[in-house]
């Protein structure tokens, strides 16, 4: 099995030499998993360094195997935008040690879509969050949970106004999928509160079938 241990802040440093620490006082365990274990840490853990780990740990699994990802740092939402360049989501994401609130150098639920599209049917990935605003793995997804503040010019462009109040008004955004099937807490689960959040972990673009093509699948298969 292959562990990959990720975090881009001291305190994160510090969770993954004390899980370190475990192994070593359990020398059976250590010798076993630590040949299978990559660390990358603080000014290293990059979005690049981040990406290039998940890379090498999903590499050659194949079914019945197993993959652990440990993360360890802070978490963050952001404005998503369309092919169009229109704000239409929220990412949840992993805040590398080079964030500046963008995709390009933050690990989204996109990150992790691109990742499970390449597992075999039957292989097994863990993911781990030790984070003050944990992916959405926890908490309700809406604007408002614990996490990094965005600078003004990111927070504002997550308004829009309102003429006939003359305010400014948190921006309206349309749902992810309609079709999404479910309870409500099951639609919370996956795309938040507001039904536009791209959670971290759900690989929410491999669950956008329509409900006419859901309809014709055997109902006997689980699915991915």
């Amino acid at each position: 099995m292959r562990h990959s241990e990720l975090s881009e802040s001291n305190g994160g440093s510090q969770a993954i030499a004390l899980k370190f620490h475990f192994l070593d006082e359990r020398k059976n365990v250590a010798r076993r998993c630590i040949a299978g274990i990559r660390v990358v840490l603080n000014e290293r853990a990059t979005a690049q360094g981040i990406r290039e780990r998940l890379a090498w740990l999903l590499d050659g699994a194949d079914d019945g195997m197993e993959r652990v990802l440990f993360y360890s740092g802070h978490g963050a939402q952001m404005p998503g935008y369309s092919a169009l360049g229109v704000i239409d989501h929220m990412d949840e994401c992993l805040v590398p040690y080079d964030f500046a609130w963008t995709k390009e150098t933050a690990i989204t639920d996109d990150d992790f879509y691109h990742l499970y599209s390449d597992l075999p049917y039957k292989s097994r990935f863990f993911t781990m969050f030790d984070c003050c605003h944990s992916g959405g793995m926890t908490r309700d997804g809406s604007r408002k949970v614990r996490g990094i503040t965005p600078p003004d010019d990111i927070r504002h462009r997550l308004l829009e106004w309102n003429s006939a109040e003359q305010m400014w008004q948190e921006r309206k955004l349309p749902a992810i999928n309609d079709n999404f099937g479910g309870t409500a807490e099951e639609k919370r689960t996956f795309m938040g509160s507001n039904h536009a959040t791209y959670r971290i972990g759900r690989a929410m673009r491999l669950r956008q079938t329509s409900k006419s093509d859901y309809t014709k699948l055997p109902k006997n298969n689980p699915g991915p």
